[in-house]
């Protein structure tokens, strides 16, 4: 039975509307979030300050209070010694410093009973925060889901897929959290830095103008690193020569860059691109590239590596071969079927499985590694495949 596509598409469009509408909402919510983090946080750690401040203070009363007691019984057994003038004076400080001693203790008893109520909504804000932000993700997926090159296919009741859409959307999430991953390790950790650096020539400054301006030149360098960080992970995220059409070019600068992080010799052969190469095929080879150099770059300690592209009337071509440490392949996909292991040839097969590829891995230890797949050139022919299967 065939499918209305204008009656789909009416449906996707008014539920990406309704999405969408959440999405601002649920933005809000962690932009709220957020800021409710950060007001408990510097809230915290005044409190914090606070209270170191009041035990210096609770320590030197309960000196004072002690030496007071002890002079208390001084005169009490040898009052009469002492004036009543001396007896109501000591008396009188006796009783103040107490007084100021047990004030302190409140002040720090009520201070820690703020700082653990604000620890507990830290916690509770700090979770919510979480929450929304997953819940961000996992709306951008469905999103793209729905408004992505696969939803747009035109198919039948007897061409979906449910088990495709899972695996498209398990994709996209282990994407969205590796590029987490690589944000949080990297440039957030970096920004942390950097705010502390500011502090610390905020400081030096004000005691040495010549030292602080060596701060200075040390936090700029700082900044341009981190700001290096943050473009090389946007160029992850898309490489900006694929925004052209240009996937020859873009694999070109990605090997570039690889040479520069690994100093070995990788060359690249490549056929003239077919204009009907669909742009979602363009990006998954440019990732398949990137994920092979990644493993090469992790495990293989080669010297050299070849990669060959081929563009022909179905299918795009390649291959990927090093002379690296090799491994024991049938060992390795046997790990594959368990959970967790060998991610990412584990991820190379499923995302070439989506675009219904095939991929082969043969690999000799001490030897090096040959890894060949191929994926429909774009939908059309992705239809054909899955038709004839």
């Amino acid at each position: 039975m065939s499918v209305n596509v204008n009656v789909i598409k009416q449906v996707v469009d008014k539920t990406l509307k309704s999405i969408e509408s959440s999405k601002n909402e649920i933005y809000k919510i962690v932009e709220n979030a957020r800021t409710q983090v950060e007001s408990i946080k510097a809230e915290l750690s005044e409190v914090q300050k606070q209270i170191a401040a009041v035990i210096d203070e609770v320590d030197k009363l309960e000196v004072k209070d002690k030496i007071m007691r002890q002079r208390l019984v001084q005169v009490s057994k040898n009052f009469r010694t002492f004036s009543e003038s001396d007896v109501q004076e000591v008396y009188e400080k006796a009783s103040e410093v107490r007084i100021a001693f047990k004030m302190k203790e409140q002040e720090e008893k009520s201070l820690r009973t703020r700082r653990s109520s604000l620890e507990v909504n830290l916690k509770q804000a700090e979770d919510i925060l979480r929450s929304a932000e997953k819940l961000i993700g996992q709306v951008s997926v469905a999103m793209n889901f729905l408004a992505g090159e696969l939803g747009n296919v035109e198919v039948s009741d007897d061409e979906s897929s449910i088990e495709i859409g899972i695996r498209f959307l398990e994709s996209m999430e282990n994407e969205k959290k590796k590029i987490s991953r690589e944000i949080h390790d990297g440039p957030a950790q970096s920004l942390a830095n950097l705010v502390m650096k500011a502090d610390i020539c905020k400081a030096v400054i004000k005691k040495d103008v010549v030292l602080g301006f060596i701060e200075l030149e040390e936090l700029k360098d700082s900044v341009r690193s981190t700001l290096q960080e943050i473009r090389h992970i946007i160029y992850e995220l898309r490489p900006g020569l694929l925004d052209d059409h240009e996937l020859i070019p873009a694999l070109e600068s990605l090997i570039v860059d690889f040479r520069k992080q690994l100093g070995i010799d990788i060359k690249l052969v490549a056929g003239t691109e077919r204009k009907d190469t669909s742009s979602v095929v363009q990006i998954a080879v440019f990732r398949l590239v990137q994920e092979a150099l990644n493993n090469i770059k992790k495990h293989a300690e080669a010297t050299h590596v070849q990669i060959r592209v081929a563009f022909g009337p179905k299918y795009v071509d390649v291959m990927i071969k090093d002379d690296g440490n090799g491994f024991d392949t049938e060992q390795v996909f046997e790990r594959i079927k368990e959970a967790g292991a060998s991610y990412g040839l584990r991820g190379m097969k499923e995302r070439i499985e989506q675009f219904y590829g095939e991929f082969t891995c043969i690999s000799r230890i001490g030897v090096g590694t040959e890894l060949t797949f191929k994926i429909p050139i774009n939908k059309e022919v992705m239809l054909d495949v899955y038709r004839s299967n």
